[in-house]
């Protein structure tokens, strides 16, 4: 029997214009990622990046799921379309403020 294990949010706030990894899945485990909360802390306008590269790849083009997706300042946006990973994926996040914090709530299938 696989057990399932709801997590705390994955947190991240990445300097900017710097692409960092908010979450790598552990060996023997798979993830569905239930939501992303990305909140722009400044008050100007700002742009994400959301990546997710399979079994930690170099990144490519196709590995974006999201690429300057607009935020308005002081703004928060619910990403919650699901996401599914498997050992040694990682999702990676950048913004380019370096005042942006990224919250993905997810459970690990064991």
């Amino acid at each position: 029997m696989m057990a399932n294990v709801y997590k705390s949010p994955a947190q991240l706030k990445p300097l900017a214009n710097t692409l960092e990894d908010l979450y790598t899945v552990p060996a023997g485990t798979q993830v569905v990622v239930s939501n992303i909360h990305i909140c722009n802390l400044d008050s100007l306008e700002g742009t994400v990046r959301i990546a997710v590269r399979p079994d930690g790849a170099t990144l490519e083009d196709k590995h974006y799921l999201f690429y300057e997706l607009t935020l308005a300042g002081n703004d928060t946006v619910q990403l919650g379309d699901g996401i599914t990973m498997d050992a040694g994926d990682i999702i990676s996040v950048w913004s380019s403020n370096g005042e942006t914090t990224f919250n993905m709530s997810y459970a690990e299938v064991t």
